[in-house]
């Protein structure tokens, strides 16, 4: 299993290469959120922000399951030498998998990050992301691995 501060440093890369996407995603509600300021429409403020949020939210799921899918790590986790694999083949989850684990990664975070710290609950170092999704972040041969609680590094 992968250390847990290769995943936060893993996760921080991520969160750096999608902040410029993240940014063009939103930018359309910008326009919105700016007549509605300017007409005093807090209806309209509203709408904008809400769709920001929701079209921010989506494109985080995108770019996760894609890049897992596909390629089977992010571009953070390919930075740091984790991949994701499914617990059952070992290979690259399949796309629903990693459309459930990018789903409830994004609804983790929207509940400020508590729920990784079951990282440091679970003897398999698996957060509640990768156990709905029968997924793992394992590190490539030759990076620190970290095994059950208790067992010798």
């Amino acid at each position: 299993m992968a250390h847990p501060v290769d995943r936060l440093a893993a996760a921080v890369a991520d969160a750096l290469f999608f902040v410029p996407l993240g940014s063009l995603v939103v930018a359309p509600f910008r326009k919105s959120a700016l007549v509605a300021e300017l007409t005093g429409s807090r209806e309209g403020w509203a709408f904008a922000a809400c769709g920001a949020v929701i079209a921010f939210g989506l494109a985080a799921i995108a770019y996760q399951a894609l890049f897992l899918a596909f390629m089977g790590s992010t571009p953070g986790k390919k930075l740091f030498g984790l991949s994701v694999v499914s617990v059952w083949t070992g290979g690259a989850p399949r796309p629903g998998a990693a459309l459930a684990r990018a789903s409830a990664l994004v609804f983790e975070a929207l509940l400020f990050g508590i729920p990784w710290l079951a990282v440091f609950s679970d003897d398999r170092r698996r957060p509640m992301h990768d156990r709905l999704s029968d997924t793992a972040v394992v590190a490539a041969a030759g990076r620190r691995v970290l095994g059950p609680p208790g067992a010798a590094e």
